[in-house]
């Protein structure tokens, strides 16, 4: 659970930091359609519950055509560019964030549109970086 976790929070952009002060995204107060949140909090989990999706259309669309070509592309580089790649998606974060209105920013539709493409190819990424990982330290284990 740990390492699943763990490769879940790399590919998520706000976990690897923010602006300065705003500790991920987590200091940055939201509305999100009518329920109080953070910034941080919207893209890590809320946009996804938002959409209802069940968990097995979920799969069936981010592995839609997902070729072993594909897959060999986004398993290259390693920890580090990975982690750099998710920091490189921060800015475009705040920058099409709505205007705060009467002190709240309010998540529209338009920002919903912008993020999910964002989540659904950052959760893509998680999922076969993974598959990598456990299928390289299974390959290590020796059954008897």
């Amino acid at each position: 659970k740990v390492i699943v976790h763990l490769f879940e929070d790399l590919h998520m952009p706000l976990h690897t930091g923010g602006k300065e002060g705003d500790y991920g995204g987590n200091g940055v107060k939201v509305d999100f359609f009518g329920k109080s949140s953070n910034l941080h909090k919207v893209f890590d989990y809320e946009i996804i519950q938002s959409s209802e999706r069940p968990e097995s259309e979920w799969i069936t669309h981010l592995t839609q055509g997902l070729s072993a070509e594909k897959i060999q592309k986004i398993q290259q580089g390693g920890l580090t560019k990975w982690v750099n790649d998710s920091h490189s998606i921060v800015p475009s974060m705040y920058k099409n964030l709505p205007p705060k209105r009467n002190g709240t920013i309010e998540i529209s539709k338009e920002y919903v549109q912008f993020a999910t493409p964002i989540i659904e190819q950052q959760m893509l990424f998680a999922g076969v970086r993974l598959a990598a990982f456990l299928n390289e330290v299974m390959a290590k284990v020796v059954i008897d």
